[in-house]
């Protein structure tokens, strides 16, 4: 018994200690105790990093001058990622996700959504459905569009791929502009 009350106080000194570590690593993250308020921006600058954990639809999490910012969204997100070192967020259907002046955005998106890339190293996009990647200043191999259909994503020229879906002409774009 004695070794067991032992075994249990150096599991939880070991896991104050990395809860600890990890709060030195992320300063800021969701709004208070309930997380991101739909409809509501959710903002983090100038700290090391960001982590959102919005399950709701219409989500608005936005970050800047930060070293990384992570979303994990319902449907109908916007998340607004500029100026930071890695940007990557997991959203539903509807999304709308703005990457611009930073190193490298990951998105795995659902269908309906637009991903937009601007001045960046690497834009990754995962489609769960129909998606539109637009890529502006983007070297055109680090620009990657996948679809979960297992299709390649159909290149519209001028930086733009979609998945699931044809290329956009006139008013039928799911990045509204």
């Amino acid at each position: 018994m004695l070794g067991a009350s032992r075994g249990n106080r150096v599991s939880a000194a070991v896991s104050a200690s990395v809860l600890l570590l990890l709060l030195t690593f992320v300063q800021c993250g969701d709004d208070d105790d309930d997380g991101c308020t739909p409809g509501v921006p959710c903002h983090c600058s100038t700290a090391r990093g960001c982590i959102y954990d919005c399950p709701e639809s219409g989500c608005i999490p936005q970050c800047d001058n930060v070293d990384f910012c992570s979303a994990d969204c319902g449907g109908d997100c916007d998340y607004t990622c500029n100026s930071v070192n890695q940007c990557s967020v997991e959203c539903g259907s509807d999304c709308s996700v703005t990457c611009h002046d930073v190193s490298e955005c990951i998105a795995e998106v659902g269908s309906g959504s637009c991903v937009r890339c601007d001045r960046l190293s690497t834009c990754d996009v995962y489609c769960k459905g129909e998606c539109e990647v637009r890529c502006a200043n983007v070297p055109a191999s680090s620009c990657s569009a996948r679809c979960a259909s297992g299709d390649a994503p159909q290149d519209c020229g001028n930086g733009v791929f979609v998945c699931d879906t044809s290329c956009p002409t006139g008013g039928d774009s799911l990045c509204e502009d």
